[in-house]
């Protein structure tokens, strides 16, 4: 009965040293998380300091809503890809854009497409909408 009061004592110590333990892991991890929301309501998915209101991989720009960065350059890469399932007899969009303007003289782009290579004309293609 001694021997089962001993590890009754020693059982409770240890599962206690393995709580606090993983407390403070949790709470280690948790300061050190991937998805980030600062105090102006900005979430960020791998970025500490989010300036749009939704970045990926990249702190954005402020006047960017949603912001994604694929850094990742080895072979093929994406950086977005919508895919949208239809069934017959509706209409399915993969992607819709649109922008309002009130003033005149304003530029307004529904989608804008750019693509640079510095070496144009030697290898590979860039294309852009």
């Amino acid at each position: 009965m001694k021997n089962l009061f001993i590890f009754s004592v020693i059982f409770r110590k240890q599962l206690r040293i393995a709580l606090v333990t993983s407390l403070f892991l949790f709470s280690d991890a948790a300061a050190y998380s991937q998805l980030k929301i600062v105090s102006s309501g900005n979430v960020g998915i791998d970025t500490s300091s989010p300036l749009s209101r939704f970045s990926i991989g990249t702190s954005g720009e402020a006047i960017t809503k949603a912001y994604i960065l694929n850094a990742n350059t080895s072979g093929d890469q994406r950086g977005l890809i919508v895919s949208q399932a239809v069934s017959a007899g509706t209409s399915a969009y993969g992607t819709v854009s649109s922008v309002l303007t009130g003033s005149s003289g304003a530029s307004a782009f529904g989608i804008k497409g750019s693509a640079y290579k510095s070496t144009v004309t030697t290898s590979g293609r860039t294309y852009a909408v």
